[in-house]
C-alpha cells in the first residue's frame, strides 16, 4: 500500500508540477527554454558568429516549431556606445528579416518595436509568410550590447503554436547574467 502511495504521488508531481525548461547561457545572457524544444544544435556560420537552434521535434508538419539563437561581436571591433544600441538592432534586424523573406512567399513585417529584453533596448518585428505553399509566421528580437549583437528568432505555423508562443514568451523573458 506504502509503494502503491508512493507512486501515485511521483506519477501527480511528474504529471502535474509545471514544467521547467533548461537555461541557456548565451554570452551575457541567459534563456530559459521552453520545455518541449530540444538542442541546441551549435554552427559557427561565420567568424565571431555563434548559431544555436532549438527545435520542437514532435510537432506534426506543417506545424514545427524552431527557436534560433544567435550571437555575433566580441572583441574590441565589437565595442558599441550606448547611443547605437538601437540603430544596430534595427540593422540586424532588417538583415534577418531580409533572409527570411526570401524563403517566404506573401511575406509581411511589423515595423521594429522598440522594446526591452533583460532591462536593454532592442526590437520586437512579427511576420507572416508562407513556405511552399504553408502559412508560417514568427518573432523576432534583437537586442546590441557593448560586447555583441543577439538575435533570438522564434518561428513556425501560422496561426502560432503553442511550442512558438512559449518560445516568444521565454526570449520576453530573457535575463542578463550579473
Amino acid at each position: 500500500m506504502k509503494a502503491l502511495k508512493l507512486c501515485l504521488a511521483l506519477f501527480g508531481v511528474c504529471v502535474f508540477a509545471p514544467a521547467q525548461g533548461a537555461d541557456f547561457s548565451v554570452g551575457e545572457f541567459t534563456l530559459k527554454v521552453p520545455e518541449s524544444f530540444q538542442g541546441p544544435r551549435t554552427s559557427t556560420p561565420m567568424p565571431r558568429a555563434q548559431a544555436h537552434v532549438f527545435a520542437v521535434e514532435a510537432a506534426a508538419v506543417p506545424k514545427p516549431a524552431i527557436m534560433i539563437v544567435i550571437r555575433e561581436g566580441d572583441g574590441p571591433a565589437a565595442e558599441l556606445k550606448p547611443a547605437e544600441y538601437l540603430d544596430v538592432a534595427k540593422k540586424f534586424a532588417a538583415e534577418m528579416l531580409a533572409a527570411t523573406e526570401r524563403r517566404r512567399t506573401e511575406f509581411r513585417a511589423t515595423e521594429p518595436r522598440e522594446v526591452k529584453l533583460a532591462g536593454r533596448p532592442a526590437v520586437d518585428i512579427a511576420w507572416t509568410g508562407k513556405t511552399n505553399g504553408t502559412p508560417t509566421s514568427g518573432r523576432l528580437f534583437v537586442v546590441a550590447t557593448g560586447k555583441a549583437v543577439y538575435l533570438f528568432h522564434a518561428m513556425g505555423g501560422e496561426p502560432p503554436t503553442p511550442e512558438t508562443l512559449a518560445a516568444i514568451e521565454a526570449i520576453k523573458e530573457l535575463r542578463g547574467k550579473p
